[in-house]
């Protein structure tokens, strides 16, 4: 056999998230108007830097894009060098939102809230923030590498994370989009269902029986 024949994949389980904040966090006091949120770290292959460049992109030609929530602990460094500048090329700086680390109720709460949720990692060994947003029925657009396609299980609209046109394309077809809206909520909770933590020990269960047997 081939070295893929000596392992086996087995994906985790979701833990779910805290009940949601009651009212607004403060860091959201400033949202007056629907938005897309990413959650996660910052960093090049986090990919932030071309997600930034989609948003400047689209804010020039749709006055009323949705505001963007980037929420995770950013680096100082790469605050300096990367999403400052970013940040500044933005026609509507305001709309974009960096809270930082944020507690699991407010997580709960921003991804309740949110249009959408982005996912535009490069790289990925697992994808957990599509399967809890999926799991609370918020739709969901991601990248077409690595992990992320097969997480996702055709719950969610693809895109080229190398290129922030591709990005820009499947914000602007979610955000206009109200039947695909409907749909990925309702795949995406169809979806999130394949990912629990017993079904998971089960599957480690079984692969141990097969390989001592």
């Amino acid at each position: 056999p081939g070295a893929k024949d000596k392992f086996v994949t087995i994906p985790c389980g979701l833990t779910p998230l805290p009940a949601a904040s009651a009212q607004a966090p403060v860091w959201a006091k400033g949202l007056k108007q629907p938005y897309f949120v990413y959650v996660g770290t910052f960093s090049e292959n986090k990919n932030q830097r071309r997600v930034l460049e989609a948003w400047a992109a689209l804010q020039k030609v749709h006055p009323q894009l949705p505001a963007l929530v980037l929420a995770g602990p950013c680096p100082e460094d790469y605050r300096k060098a990367v999403i400052g500048p970013a940040l500044a090329n933005l026609p509507r700086a305001a709309e974009v939102l960096l809270p930082g680390r944020i507690s699991n109720e407010d997580l709960a709460w921003a991804y309740g809230n949110a249009l959408g949720v982005l996912q535009p990692s490069i790289a990925e060994g697992f994808g957990l923030p599509i399967i809890e947003a999926m799991s609370l029925g918020v739709p969901v657009v991601c990248s077409n590498t690595t992990s992320l396609p097969e997480t996702a299980g055709g719950a969610a609209r693809l895109f080229d994370p190398f290129h922030p046109t591709s990005i820009g394309e499947a914000v602007l077809e979610l955000w206009q989009d109200a039947a695909l809206r409907e749909r990925l909520s309702t795949q995406g909770r169809e979806r999130s269902r394949a990912f629990t933590w017993r079904q998971s020990a089960e599957k480690i269960a079984a692969e141990i029986e097969r390989q001592l047997s």
